[in-house]
């Protein structure tokens, strides 16, 4: 019953709503209000005999399911009125009566009922006998014509056998088929029977009646005569009425597609641009999916003078383009809507899409352009903020991909961001549009929102946004002091173990002359570097900044050993540790390291030609054992062995002094006899220098004394 309501009140659509009343009643025959509305639909259609076969089915119900006998009787004589007045049909009116008499058997009403039908019986049965025996009589065709019309006019009149009536009357018109009084005759019969295919069909032959009179009329006259518009007014006006008339019959009770299309096409011929006939002929065709629609509406486009209404019509056109599949068409229909109707958002969001399929991007951001129109951003993390920020995203990607127009895209991406703070794409693009112009200020902020939001995802791609914000500030800005805080921010939160932001931080610490925080990124620096060689300069520079900026010996003494731990004769650590061990005081390890470094040079290739080097070394050793450990011995020996690496009038002064300082005579006169033998050697048994070796002679007899 629902579904017949929405059919009925709200599509429109009679014929959809009975059908579902009567499934309605084969699932609950009493169902009261089914019954009573499938009966209005019967008296709207004028539909006798259905409606009397409705009111037996009803009947045959209603006496199974035990209803009283009074509504028994109501039900068949409504049968008995409807068969008698409605249809003439006698026979089925007496009938009816005859059943009420079974139910009441000595009702008076029943007596006089069946006594006036059969007495209206047997007047008629011979009445008709005497015409048809007249007609099987007649001398003529003419005359035969008369009898068959005052026969079937007696049929109409007295309402008897309306079917034979109409049976009479189309006789007539296969004989005689311009006879507008029998066909309106026909007509009033066909109407009353509820016949609409009768009704339509005689209405038609009638306006074809009236079209071949008015024809021959205006032949006649000289004037043309395929113009419908010069016919009479009033002749037009008639054939206006008849037409709609028809053309509703064809529409609502027939559902005859092409009895609409000629109904409507008479209509159009008299009154161009009708619109009734056009949105009749439109709502046919489209529910028939007859192809003849698209010509309807273009018609009916063509002659309209409504914008509104134009592009009503064009829309719906544009429709049926896209529904066949025909991209182009479609897109000059809606081309067309647009034209008739700039803002309409059906129009524009096709156009979209079918210019975006066209690769048509100029048109397309400007149809993406009217779609905005600048309206007011909705409030983020809303639904409609949702969907306007995918609309502005395709149309920044357009300008931005496609029509390469950097300045509106940035606009573009940033009215994205108003809307989604956090869309990637968004980010990417400002970056890639930014680096490409050189706007680094831009740019960095860009870095900047990207790195928290790479965070969550992607942390080695939120370093590198990171690190390449810090450059940007540092090489791009001259914000050193922000660079450093985006590569703290990095090590810290994002990449502990990333080297290169270790180097760039440490580099920006010590350009800052911030040595101490230099210092402390230099030795994580050191321990994140894979190759030893790194290592070994890393450290190298922590030693030199603590030892000449920090002055902090003890600190750039672990930085020194930590090299040699890396490379034990590594010469710059060994140097800077002996320098530091001696400030510290720290003569024993001062003495081992110096000792280290003369062993590594006695164990070079270029042994002879570092011997200046090496005294020197020996000498530094001797003066620490000497001095600083109290050995004065051991420290005559290291400079004997400075003496006789490259002996020479100041290795000699220098063991000489050592002996007398120390008094170790014995030691000393060992030294002068070595010497006065190499003198000897080197003149092949006598002195090379006489006055030398007198000299060195009395100074070991002086010893020798002492």
């Amino acid at each position: 019953l629902e579904l017949a309501t929405i059919a009925r009140e709200h599509q429109n659509d009679r014929d959809r709503a009975a059908e579902l009343l009567h499934q309605a009643l084969g699932v609950m025959p009493e169902h009261e209000e089914a019954l009573a509305r499938y009966v209005d639909h019967f008296r709207e259609r004028r539909d006798w005999r259905g409606l009397i076969d409705l009111y037996e089915f009803a009947l045959d119900n209603a006496r199974e399911a035990g209803m009283p006998a009074d509504d028994l009787v109501r039900r068949l004589e409504e049968i008995a009125q409807l068969s008698e007045l409605r249809l003439g049909d006698i026979p089925r009116a007496i009938d009816a009566w005859d059943r009420i008499a079974e139910i009441e058997p000595g009702s008076s009403k029943v007596t006089e009922a069946l006594r006036r039908l059969n007495a209206r019986g047997k007047m008629w049965e011979q009445l008709v006998a005497s015409l048809e025996n007249e007609v099987a009589n007649a001398p003529s065709p003419a005359h035969r014509e008369t009898v068959l019309k005052k026969m079937a006019q007696t049929y109409r009149e007295r309402q008897i056998e309306p079917r034979r009536a109409i049976e009479l009357y189309e006789q007539i018109v296969s004989a005689n088929p311009d006879d507008e009084n029998v066909l309106k005759s026909l007509m009033e019969l066909y109407e009353r029977e509820g016949d609409d295919a009768g009704l339509a069909s005689a209405l038609r032959r009638l306006l074809e009646v009236d079209e071949r009179r008015v024809v021959e009329q205006m032949a006649r006259a000289g004037k043309a005569t395929d113009a419908p518009k010069d016919w009479p007014v009033a002749k037009r006006a008639e054939r206006l009425t008849q037409l709609r008339r028809l053309a509703l019959l064809y529409e609502t009770r027939l559902a005859d597609v092409d009895g609409v299309v000629y109904a409507s096409s008479a209509v159009l011929e008299l009154l161009s641009g009708d619109r009734d006939a056009l949105e009749r002929m439109e709502r046919v065709l489209e529910k028939a999916g007859d192809p003849r629609l698209e010509q309807t509406l273009e018609y009916h486009a063509a002659a309209s003078t409504s914008p509104a209404e134009r592009a009503k019509l064009l829309k719906h056109l544009a429709k049926l383009a896209t529904a066949r599949g025909d991209d182009m068409a479609a897109l000059e229909r809606w081309e067309q809507t647009l034209r008739a109707s700039p803002a309409d958002p059906d129009a524009l969001a096709a156009l979209s899409e079918l210019y975006e399929r066209a690769e048509r991007w100029p048109e397309l951001v400007q149809v993406i352009e009217r779609r905005d129109g600048g309206r007011p951003l909705p409030a983020p993390g809303t639904p409609d903020a949702a969907v306007r920020a995918l609309e502005l995203e395709r149309y920044a990607t357009v300008l931005d991909t496609h029509l390469q127009d950097p300045v509106r895209a940035v606009k573009a991406w940033h009215r994205v961001l108003e809307l989604t703070p956090k869309n990637r794409t968004a980010l990417d693009a400002l970056a890639r549009l930014y680096r490409a112009s050189s706007k680094w200020r831009e740019l960095a902020d860009v870095l900047g929102n990207q790195v928290p939001l790479f965070a969550t995802l992607d942390l080695t791609r939120a370093a590198a946004a990171a690190m390449e914000r810090a450059e940007i500030l540092e090489q791009r800005l001259g914000a050193p002091g922000d660079a450093i805080k985006v590569l703290e921010l990095l090590i810290h939160d994002l990449n502990p173990n990333d080297l290169e932001a270790h180097t760039a931080l440490r580099r920006l610490h010590e350009a800052r002359g911030d040595f101490d925080a230099a210092v402390r990124v230099a030795e994580r620096e050191m321990y994140l570097s894979p190759e030893p060689i790194r290592k070994i300069a890393r450290g190298l520079e922590i030693g030199m900044i603590c030892r000449d900026r920090l002055n902090n010996p003890t600190r750039a003494l672990q930085a020194f050993k930590r090299v040699l731990e890396l490379d034990a004769q590594q010469d710059e650590a060994l140097s800077g540790a002996a320098e530091l061990l001696g400030k510290l005081g720290r003569w024993k390890e001062y003495v081992a390291t110096l000792e280290r470094m003369l062993a590594i040079l006695q164990g070079t290739e270029q042994y002879d030609g570092l011997a200046e080097e090496r005294r020197a070394l020996v000498q530094r050793i001797a003066a620490a054992t000497a001095d600083k450990l109290g050995d004065p011995k051991a420290a005559f020996r290291w400079w004997r062995r400075a003496h006789e690496e490259a002996p020479d009038e100041q290795t000699l002064a220098d063991v000489r002094r050592a002996g007398e300082a120390y008094g170790l005579w014995r030691e000393l006169g060992e030294v002068l006899t070595d010497e006065r033998k190499r003198l000897i050697a080197v003149g092949n048994g006598v002195p090379s220098e006489p006055a030398r070796f007198v000299a060195l002679s009395r100074e070991l007899a002086g010893a020798c004394e002492r």
